[in-house]
């Protein structure tokens, strides 16, 4: 054998072993516990989904897949986290709109969300809501729009946390409502409510997940919802374009997002698996209940999905005059 056969067979054979190893990876994956890091606390939209189709993957992969909560800095905390642990495909983040927003409105980005994670799977779009107490003397978008002008700097706002997809909806709506408004941030959607129940705050921007429930009982007052068309769920309770301002149109994504470096194998794995749980019907179910709606696709749908509305969310958050320290 001369040098030239036995280099090209020494690169073949060490192509092979890698390909084996990761074969056999894949194919062993999970071994152990998988993370979800949800970077808002307990109870919000993204925790409820990701326990929800956390939990149809620990049935069907035999292997828990573990819900941590790690809220803080507008979700950066949590992202953090992620991106200091092993590429391994045993830490995967569920992120929203502000995984992305993040990565292009700080002045020095904590991350690059497109180079620094690789996507693994869409989840569910949740559409978003005006919510206020019950108590509220506004009935309608239009006459809370005419409170909080007579309110001015008063009237305050929750949403969870600077950058998110809810500070950017405030932050439009009171721009094109004309009022003054003060931005009250939480870390997470459910201490956000339970501010607004406790009458701490005049009203909320949030998923309506996180409130439907308590709308549906009548402790809180949906006015207007950010879908294009009225919810099966709340016929009643008009699209922000019905109430008067056109244009105004904004849904939250959810999906799992892992380290750049993650083995293919282990990715297209989940990513199969979680289109089949998102398909279980308990799952839908649960989902359809709450006003989330399942999205499932495929590694490149989602990559591109990333890649289009990373620009449109962070054009949206600069007509919006927001900015993130």
């Amino acid at each position: 054998m001369n040098r030239r056969e036995y280099l090209s067979t020494g690169v073949f054979a060490a192509i092979s072993a890698a390909g084996l190893t990761r074969s056999a990876q894949s194919q062993s994956y999970p071994s152990r516990p998988v993370r979800i890091v949800v970077p808002f606390t307990a109870g919000g939209a993204a925790d409820l989904l990701a326990r929800s189709v956390g939990q149809q993957l620990s049935d069907y992969a035999k292997q828990s897949f573990v819900i941590e909560n790690r809220p803080g800095g507008g979700t950066v905390i949590g992202t953090q986290n992620v991106l200091s642990a092993p590429a391994d495909g045993y830490s995967l983040l569920c992120m929203s709109n502000s995984f992305l927003l993040n990565s292009t409105l700080r002045a020095r980005p904590p991350y690059d969300a497109l180079n620094d994670f690789a996507p693994v799977a869409m989840l569910a779009m949740s559409p978003q809501a005006i919510v206020v107490h019950r108590s509220h003397p506004a009935t309608t978008l239009n006459a809370f729009i005419d409170w909080a002008r007579a309110k001015g700097s008063a009237t305050t706002y929750a949403t969870v946390g600077p950058g998110t997809s809810q500070h950017v909806m405030g932050e439009k709506f009171r721009r094109l409502a004309g009022i003054n408004m003060t931005y009250v941030p939480f870390p997470g959607g459910a201490p956000a409510v339970a501010s607004l129940v406790g009458g701490h705050v005049d009203m909320v921007f949030q998923n309506l997940s996180e409130s439907i429930e308590q709308v549906r009982a009548g402790t809180l007052r949906a006015l207007a919802v950010t879908s294009r068309e009225r919810l099966a769920a709340l016929k009643d309770v008009p699209t922000i374009e019905e109430a008067g301002l056109p244009g105004f149109e904004l849904e939250v994504f959810f999906g799992l997002v892992a380290r750049r470096a993650t083995a293919p194998e282990t990715i297209r794995w989940l990513n199969a698996e979680v289109q089949r749980a998102l398909r279980a019907t308990p799952v839908r179910e649960r989902l359809l209940n709450l006003s989330m709606f399942p999205r499932a696709a495929t590694v490149e749908a989602f990559g591109e999905y990333l890649k289009s509305n990373s620009e449109r969310f962070t054009a949206a958050a600069r007509e919006a005059g927001l900015s993130i320290e």
